[in-house]
Formats: structure tokens, C-alpha cells, sequence
């Protein structure tokens, strides 16, 4: 896991969450992702970012640990094109 924390912003980047071929389809990057934020509860906004041709990871992000795609650089290039995906923390009450 690499992260960049900027806990004065309370914000955050998850740079990459790796898991070997043969651990992935098992939950573990979601059950990663979950002790990452519970790590973190002060986060109020997390940031990443995820190649336009890896489709696993569009699908693990958005469905598995809540991000939203805010931006799409390059949509027209699957090689170098990329998905800017943002989390905001949901506050209960």
C-alpha cells in the first residue's frame, strides 16, 4: 500500500493497493481498504487515480470502496488515458 496522508487537510491519496495475482478475487483489497480508512478516520477526502485500461481496478474502486470519477485525462487513449477517482467521507450523525 502506498498512501500520501495530509492530515492538516485531512486529505488523502492512495497511490496503489498491490496484491499478487493469486491473492486478488478474494476480498482482501477491499478488507485493505477497510483498515486503511479505519486507520485513518480523520480523512475527510480521499484521492486516486487508476489507468483508463485497467478495468479491475475501475470496478474495485468505484463498487468495492465507494470512489467516484471525477475526471478522465486522455479519454481517448486506452494506453496513457486515466481515471481521477475521489471518496469523501460520509459523516453520520
Amino acid at each position: 500500500v502506498i498512501l500520501l496522508v495530509h492530515r492538516a487537510h485531512h486529505s488523502a491519496y492512495l497511490g496503489s493497493i498491490f496484491l499478487d495475482s493469486d491473492k486478488q478475487a478474494r476480498g482482501l483489497g477491499a478488507e485493505i481498504w477497510r483498515g486503511i480508512e479505519a486507520m485513518y478516520p480523520d480523512i475527510e477526502q480521499w484521492r486516486a487515480e487508476t489507468p483508463m485500461f485497467s478495468r479491475r481496478n475501475h470496478n474495485f474502486y468505484v463498487n468495492k470502496c465507494g470512489f467516484h470519477v471525477v475526471k478522465i485525462e486522455n479519454p481517448r487513449d486506452i494506453e496513457n488515458g486515466s481515471f481521477a477517482l475521489l471518496k469523501k467521507r460520509e459523516w453520520s450523525e
